[in-house]
């Protein structure tokens, strides 16, 4: 089943895709790369609405949205792999509070080519009313690991962002 996920962008970050014509990283530095999506478009507004006011629309971390689809099971394949799925700090505690066992990894600081789930939360625009916040970490944007996540991406469309952004992409 195809499942749609959605992730901020910049402006400068959004140029990069369309001219890529693929997805690329949320962020980078020279030890790691990640991307951060959810399920839910909302996640998203909210972190935009949350920014402090900026002069330039250049100057946001987030001022678009963009959604993308992927195989879920390709999600679920990741996850299920012990040498890439790993749970955050905060989802390993949750299941400590329920007493629940889990056999996927634990996220650490040094870890790289690894999806991780963050947060969970309950949201009543997904199907099953919950939504998970994920993280892609690698080492470089040539990693055959992001390659291959990016890959498996079937479609990827701007569906919104702070008032202006979008119209200014469209211009360029």
């Amino acid at each position: 089943m195809i499942q749609t996920f959605y992730t901020g962008f910049s402006i400068k970050q959004y140029k990069d895709i369309f001219a890529q014509k693929r997805l690329v990283p949320n962020f980078y530095d020279d030890k790691k790369i990640w991307l951060v999506f959810s399920e839910d478009i909302s996640y998203w507004q909210k972190k935009i609405e949350e920014q402090k006011d900026e002069d330039d629309i250049h100057q946001y971390q987030y001022s678009l949205v963009i959604s993308f689809e992927i195989e879920n099971t390709y999600i679920h394949h990741l996850m299920d792999d012990p040498q890439i799925g790993r749970l955050s700090q905060k989802i390993y505690d949750y299941y400590t509070l329920i007493h629940k066992e889990t056999t996927i990894p634990k996220l650490l600081s040094d870890d790289r080519d690894i999806l991780a789930v963050m947060d969970v939360y309950e949201s009543p625009r997904t199907h099953d009313g919950i939504s998970q916040v994920r993280l892609l970490l690698s080492h470089t944007v040539h990693d055959i690991f992001l390659k291959d996540f990016c890959r498996q991406i079937t479609s990827i469309k701007l569906v919104g962002g702070i008032p202006g952004a979008k119209e200014l992409t469209l211009s360029h």
